[in-house]
C-alpha cells in the first residue's frame, strides 16, 4: 500500500504568518510584483505570506517594541502596494530589497520615537 500524500503546510512559509492552502505553483516574486502593478491585491497577500515573518522579526529587533514593529511592517507592505516597480529594477532580489527597506524604516521609526533627527527614508 502506498504512503498517503503528506498534509498541506499550515502556513505559506512553513513557519508562521497566515494560514493558507497548499499551492501547487508558487509564482516568483517578480511575477507577483507584475500582478501588483496590475492591481492584484492577492499578489500583495502572497508576498506578505512569504516575507512578513522575517520583516517583523527584523523590525522588532531594531525597534524593540511590538506595536512599532507592526507599524513598520505595515508601512513597508503598503509601499509595495503603492509602488511595486520600486522593487523590480533587476538589481536586487525582492526579499533583500524588502528587508533593507524594513531595516531603514525601523531605524527611522525608532529615531522618531526617541526624538533623534534622521534623514528621510526613501
Amino acid at each position: 500500500m502506498a504512503d498517503p500524500d503528506p498534509p498541506p503546510p499550515l502556513f505559506a512559509d512553513g513557519q508562521g504568518a497566515r494560514p493558507c492552502a497548499r499551492l501547487e505553483f508558487d509564482p516568483p516574486d517578480g511575477q507577483l510584483l507584475d500582478r501588483i502593478v496590475n492591481g492584484d491585491a492577492g499578489a500583495v497577500a502572497a508576498l506578505y505570506d512569504r516575507y512578513s515573518r522575517r520583516a517583523y522579526t527584523l523590525a522588532r529587533r531594531v525597534c524593540g517594541d511590538q506595536k512599532l514593529a507592526e507599524e513598520v511592517v505595515y508601512q513597508v507592505f503598503l509601499s509595495v502596494w503603492r509602488d511595486p516597480r520600486r522593487f523590480d529594477d533587476g538589481r536586487d532580489q525582492f526579499g533583500t530589497a524588502l528587508l533593507t527597506l524594513t531595516h531603514r524604516q525601523a531605524v527611522y521609526a525608532r529615531c522618531q520615537r526617541s526624538g533623534v533627527s534622521t534623514p528621510a527614508v526613501r
